[in-house]
């Protein structure tokens, strides 16, 4: 086998691989502001004690009494619901689950099974 058709081989077996990791368009989309803030509600609802119904979404995050150390825990949980990454310090500039369920929404997609 020539070199160009050694290269050639390498670089169709790179291509496979890479392929592999590529998640298929059609299996990604959109995930709505109301589901975030729904699983938003839900983690802070659990997190706190309080019931769904006591939980404002305009309100900041620490007016429900979640500290720093709260809040990167959550950004964590919502960065493996979602596969994708999150910066740990995402609710200090959107501090608010409306803010933050508008900002996720806008600039996620997200697999099929998580958007459902």
């Amino acid at each position: 086998m020539s070199g160009d058709a050694r290269s050639k081989s390498k670089i169709q077996k790179g291509k496979a691989h890479l392929n592999t990791h590529i998640p298929n368009a059609s299996a990604l989309r959109k995930i709505s502001e109301e589901t975030i803030q729904l699983w938003l509600i839900k983690q802070i609802a659990s997190t706190t004690g309080l019931l769904h119904q006591q939980i404002d979404i305009s309100e900041p995050f620490s007016s429900y009494g979640i500290d720093s150390v709260v809040a990167v825990a959550l950004s964590a949980e919502l960065a493996n619901w979602l596969g994708q990454d999150i910066d740990p310090t995402i609710t200090w500039d959107y501090p608010t689950v409306k803010m933050l369920a508008r900002h996720l929404a806008a600039n996620f997609v997200v697999p099929v099974a998580v958007a459902a």
